[in-house]
């Protein structure tokens, strides 16, 4: 079976319609990783060139959260080889230092990354004609979060549900979605325990098993200790 001839299928036969115009060339960012209490935090920026956005949108592309982690892992490689994109990894370890400080919350913290990921676009030096991040946040917000980062000097546009709109953003969704997949095996094999996805009660149950090996301290390096299930699994 050619994945290329049948990637419809593996999408469910589910293609969105995006409303990004064919002719414009656009820089989406999308990111993934927040809501898990292992695994990093993921970003990824792209630009589907022009000539290709027939192609991808045939595909039918989306966002990765309506796509299962198997198709994940065998579309995000067919994509990647017919785009410029850029990637920017929060580890926990990271994570649980910079959500120390007095001023940070989550907002905050895909607001820097996603800034990090379009400076690497940038720099690329790629013609463009818009940047669109998913929204999470007001485009007010956005900017107080970035007002201490020297200024990219363009315009960044935040769409809530970019990533059923821009090709670019779906694009940037699946890709984030493959590098944290890809992270978040490793981190498995590194901590030598078959790690959950989410923050469920199966999380809640592993940080039992590892506090039983390990002390508080350990988990600072492979899970966002600020999320609820710490203090959960404490009690």
């Amino acid at each position: 079976m050619s994945l290329e001839n049948d990637i419809q299928t593996l999408l469910g036969l589910s293609v969105t319609k995006q409303i990004q115009p064919l002719g414009q060339a656009i820089i989406g960012s999308d990111e993934v990783g927040t809501g898990d209490y292992f695994g990093p935090i993921t970003v990824c920026s792209c630009l589907v060139p022009l000539e290709d956005m027939a192609y991808f949108q045939d595909l039918g592309l989306k966002d990765s959260k309506k796509i299962s982690d198997p198709v994940i892992k065998r579309l995000a490689p067919l994509i990647m080889k017919r785009i410029s994109y850029s990637v920017v990894i929060l580890h926990n370890q990271e994570y649980n230092t910079v959500m120390k400080k007095d001023d940070m919350n989550m907002n905050k913290i895909k607001a820097i990354l996603h800034y990090r990921a379009i400076q690497k676009m940038l720099d690329k030096h790629l013609p463009y004609d818009d940047i669109i991040v998913d929204g999470f946040t007001t485009p007010a917000h956005f900017n107080r979060y970035l007002a201490n980062q020297p200024s990219l000097g363009v315009p960044i546009h935040l769409i809530e549900k970019a990533e059923d709109q821009y090709l670019s953003v779906a694009a940037a969704s699946i890709i984030a979605r493959y590098t944290f997949l890809d992270a978040f095996e490793s981190l498995r094999v590194e901590s030598g325990y078959p790690l959950p996805k989410g923050a469920g009660p199966l999380v809640d149950a592993m940080i039992r098993t590892i506090l039983a090996d390990h002390p508080l301290a350990y988990l600072q390096e492979i899970a966002k200790i600020n999320f609820k299930n710490t203090q959960k699994a404490q009690k």
